[in-house]
């Protein structure tokens, strides 16, 4: 499933994607940065995404297929395309995972890191009112 958003050829259907996730909201010139500085990543089913304490802070947008949140054990929910995971230990340096992410099936994610979700953020201030939102929606 990777080779079709990936290089040139895959890039319209990487904005694509792109433009439909939850913290883009329709914003295509946001969408069209993303596609290029966004690192693809596939996951297999059982693959871990995001383990639970870790201190990385990276965050993914699922592009294609199912991944299942996981905290001290138990599965708490599940995200699909247009979602987007890891975003509280973006937000806040300070904060390890809170969950660990792991493949509900083949999925493509990609990947921002923190310096590069930060300086979109300063570009386009509606990124971190609609993570809010979904953070909020999520209590």
């Amino acid at each position: 499933m990777l080779h079709r958003f990936e290089g040139d050829t895959g890039r319209r259907l990487r904005v694509e994607s792109l433009v439909t996730q939850k913290i883009v909201r329709g914003n295509r010139e946001l969408a069209e940065q993303l596609a290029d500085i966004v690192r693809l990543r596939p996951l297999v089913a059982g693959e871990k995404l995001i383990e639970q304490n870790g201190t990385d802070n990276d965050v993914f947008m699922v592009l294609a297929g199912a991944v299942q949140i996981v905290v001290n054990g138990r599965a708490v929910g599940r995200r699909g395309p247009n979602d987007h995971v890891g975003e509280m230990a973006a937000i806040e340096p300070t904060q390890k995972r809170a969950a660990s992410v792991i493949a509900l099936e083949e999925s493509v994610v990609a990947a921002i890191s923190e310096p590069q979700f930060a300086e979109l953020g300063n570009t386009y201030p509606e990124l971190y009112r609609c993570l809010a939102k979904e953070l909020a929606r999520r209590l």
